[in-house]
């Protein structure tokens, strides 16, 4: 029984027609368990109370976890929610959940009263635990998930634990991997999704909208801190007339030759992308005037080494740079940019 619940008594001191039998409690919430409200209770400011069923409901804590799992705003709060719903179908004290997150880490989900640390600090104390049959009897359940899949893998603590029990909860822990496995696959696709949207599939630079929010957001950074920014502008000289002569095929080559030779060749604080046809957009976070000039002047003798070493001999670059002031636009930064950058074209053509 909850702490402070009290048990339903009918009115007359006999049994509510069609009451289920068994043991009931009162709480304020409901567990999941679908059990029969009572019609009778000790007092009219009991009356919004529902009578529960104290026994763990499986397959209504399954229901409730898909239902959260599939409104998380992203993979931690879904893991979460499956981690919430395992415990509750389990009793366990703690469910962990852990999976890899796409990048290099792992995303960790628990449910339950207790932390793992909590459950399994408290259990190995105990003057019941042996130190044989910790593993066995006080660990629980564990089971991983991601065959062919992003990997995982859940811990679900269950004191006292026995063969039986682990026989019937075992098919209930699978189904909560397989749950836990959807929200990984699920998550990873989303951010495969959302990383083709924000790069260029030729050049693997960023899009034209990628690098304009790159250039939005060190716009709102410089003007909060002062900081000094630069951005560049770069375009392949006479990519027109080779397109036209050897094809859009060839032109394809040297775009994705010229767009991964920047990247290569760019800080790792630095934004590169493409902002249309032949011309790219590097935005240079902490970078003067003076210091963008010489970077662009290095990026422009990697992209033609690397295109010499690609067998595209004689692929060279024009660029131009603007200084972030106090106050001034984006689209004018652009503008200053490509003007620098069309000037040393002419330049270099004359």
């Amino acid at each position: 029984m909850l702490p402070g619940a009290r048990q339903a008594i009918p009115q007359g001191g006999g049994k509510a027609k069609g009451a289920r039998r068994g043991r009931m409690v009162l709480g304020h919430r409901r567990t999941g368990s679908r059990t029969r409200q009572r019609r009778f209770v000790s007092s009219p400011a009991d009356r919004h109370l529902r009578a529960v069923s104290d026994e763990p409901d499986p397959l209504g804590s399954l229901r409730g976890a898909v239902r959260a799992a599939a409104h998380a705003p992203d993979l931690a709060a879904a893991l979460r929610a499956v981690a919430a719903g395992l415990a509750a179908a389990t009793n366990a004290q703690t469910a962990v959940i852990v999976a890899a997150d796409g990048n290099g880490g792992h995303v960790e989900g628990r449910g339950g009263p207790l932390t793992a640390r909590q459950a399994l600090g408290g259990l190995l104390r105990s003057e019941s635990a042996r130190d044989d049959d910790v593993l066995i009897q006080y660990l629980g359940l564990t089971t991983s998930f991601g065959r062919g899949a992003p990997s995982g893998a859940i811990l679900v603590v269950l004191p006292g634990m026995d063969t039986d029990g682990a026989r019937v909860l075992t098919p209930v822990v699978e189904s909560f991997a397989e749950l836990a496995e959807l929200c990984v696959v699920a998550a990873h696709r989303q951010r495969a999704a959302e990383d083709r949207s924000r790069h260029d599939e030729l050049t693997h630079c960023l899009t034209r909208g990628a690098i304009e929010c790159a250039l939005d957001d060190e716009l709102d950074r410089s003007g909060r801190t002062a900081a000094p920014f630069s951005l560049a502008s770069l375009a392949i000289d006479g990519f027109k007339r080779t397109d036209d002569k050897e094809g859009h095929l060839r032109g394809d080559v040297v775009l994705g030759a010229v767009g991964a030779a920047l990247v290569a060749a760019a800080r790792s604080t630095d934004f590169v992308g493409r902002f249309g046809g032949d011309e790219f957009l590097v935005v240079m976070p902490g970078t003067d005037a003076g210091s963008a000039a010489a970077a662009c002047a290095r990026l422009a003798a990697s992209v033609g080494a690397a295109a010499a070493a690609s067998e595209l001999d004689g692929v060279q670059l024009s660029y131009g740079t603007a200084t972030w002031t106090a106050g001034v636009a984006a689209r004018t930064l652009i503008a200053e940019a490509d003007g620098a950058m069309f000037a040393h074209k002419r330049s270099r053509a004359g």
